[in-house]
């Protein structure tokens, strides 16, 4: 499934960038001088996909309620709790990982095996948006 399908297009990410460069939060963190560019480039990518996701599993519980779908709606919070507990479980893996390379290697494999290519397309679509 594409991004678009799940409901994201250009025009929300640029939406929600726009929102995020008036925000307090983004005003902080461009003026902390404790954080490298990267870091800054990478808080304000999760700061505004954080957003984005939040916003999208409110409208979908929303439409799940309107349907008096309690089922659903418990289907929906349970596969998120087992998808937030294969990610604990493959951080905590990773920090017991001692060797340099050897943990590059694995957060990328954990990365692109964990996260869908839906929303590592959205990381990349917020990334060009905040930064073009």
């Amino acid at each position: 499934m594409s991004i678009i399908n799940q409901g994201i297009s250009k025009a929300i990410v640029t939406q929600e960038c726009e929102v995020y460069k008036k925000s307090d939060e983004y005003n902080k963190t461009i003026k902390d001088k404790d954080f490298s560019k990267e870091e800054k480039i990478t808080i304000q990518i999760l700061s505004v996909y954080n957003q984005i996701k939040i916003k999208l599993l409110v409208k979908e519980i929303e439409e799940l309620r309107k349907e008096n779908s309690v089922k659903d709606i418990l289907e929906l919070l349970y596969d998120r709790s087992r998808d937030i507990l294969c990610f604990e479980g493959e951080l905590f893996q990773l920090s017991r990982i001692n060797e340099g390379d050897e943990l590059i290697g694995d957060v990328m494999n954990s990365f692109y095996g964990m996260v869908s290519n839906e929303n590592i397309e959205l990381f990349e679509m917020i990334e060009k948006e905040l930064f073009k």
